[in-house]
């Protein structure tokens, strides 16, 4: 089999998380990643075996003081692969795609970039729109996870309105210093994942508001949504169980947002790839659904990542990839789980 080569550009929180999912495909090889300054996740990238490049050869020497070789700087790197998943703060991504281009290399970029540089992907929806794409950006943490909820309930009726308030992390837990201490950041201006969302399904009717709190463990979505007609909260159980990527999570273990992160503590750095539905949240009232859901946004986006480079170089069909992914992730259903529709 022939294997995708994968370079990895930054190895923060999206970056080490994405490395580490790239090695468990077996359809494709992590030819690199690229490191821009000495810090202790390059350290634990060699412990791994992990090649190290450099965004500028001329921090070759304080890699060798701490006894890592580099391989070389980013140039020598884009050589060696078919496409770069660039995992670097906001705005980084946008500076360095004259280098990609130069390259002609594939460019993934995370969802932070602006939605006019890259195809918007999301693998329940376009699958087929990034085999000729160049740049392809995987949607943000939580537009990931409200298209994943949207996709599944679209299943058995029509949905008429979306209100979606986020309740968002004031940072991630690495950069505990750049988060608010005390109250909620308020933005009143409508958010930018209802615009989002519609990128990808252009004619769901949605609205947003968020606000940041001072906490780490991950957001909370809270769910008001108009539907076409009567149903009952069993059946949106049901839906939400069958769906790939979406968990749900009794009451006793969704008290606050430390016991949903307690509750998979059990899992690798306590990752949550998928959506957690709060079982009990889950109500109907006449044509009106309402319900909770935790996005932990350090992992969510893994899985999509994975599938947008399988998009791109094979030949599977959506619930293909999407399997693959997810059972290479540990995160499978059973195999009636993966009909995309």
């Amino acid at each position: 089999m022939k294997k995708t080569k994968v370079g990895i550009v930054g190895y923060g929180t999206i970056g080490k998380r994405v490395a580490e999912a790239v090695r468990l495909q077996d359809d494709m090889e992590l030819v690199g990643v690229v490191f821009r300054r000495l810090n202790t996740n390059a350290l634990t990238a060699q412990i791994q075996g992990i090649p190290i490049y450099l965004s500028d050869i001329n921090l070759n020497d304080d890699f060798l003081q701490v006894d890592i070789e580099p391989l070389g700087d980013i140039k020598d790197l884009l050589e060696n692969v078919s496409i770069i998943v660039d995992c670097t703060p906001r705005g980084q991504a946008e500076k360095n795609l004259l280098l990609y281009r130069e390259y002609n290399v594939s460019v993934i970029l995370q969802g932070g970039e602006s939605e006019r540089l890259g195809v918007t992907y999301n693998s329940f929806i376009n699958t087929t729109d990034v085999k000729n794409e160049t740049l392809i950006r995987v949607a943000s943490c939580n537009t990931t996870g409200i298209v994943r909820i949207l996709h599944a309930l679209l299943q058995v009726f029509d949905i008429k309105h979306v209100f979606v308030t986020l309740v968002r992390c004031g940072t991630d837990p690495d950069k505990s210093s750049k988060g608010i201490v005390n109250g909620l950041s308020i933005t009143t201006d409508k958010s930018h994942h209802a615009n989002d969302v519609n990128l990808l399904l252009p004619d769901i009717e949605i609205y947003t508001k968020a606000v940041a709190a001072p906490m780490t463990h991950g957001h909370l979505l809270i769910f008001s949504i108009d539907i076409d007609r009567e149903y009952h909260s069993e059946g949106v159980k049901k839906r939400f169980a069958e769906h790939p990527r979406i968990q749900l999570l009794p009451q006793k273990y969704s008290q606050s947002t430390s016991s949903i992160e307690q509750s998979y503590s059990h899992r690798k750095r306590g990752d949550r790839p998928f959506v957690i539905i709060l079982e009990d949240s889950i109500e109907v009232v006449g044509q009106k659904l309402y319900f909770m859901a935790s996005i932990h946004m350090e992992s969510i986006v893994v899985p999509e990542t994975i599938d947008s480079i399988r998009a791109k170089f094979s030949n599977l069909m959506a619930e293909e990839i999407i399997y693959k992914t997810d059972k290479a992730l540990g995160i499978n259903k059973g195999m009636e789980s993966y009909q995309v529709k």
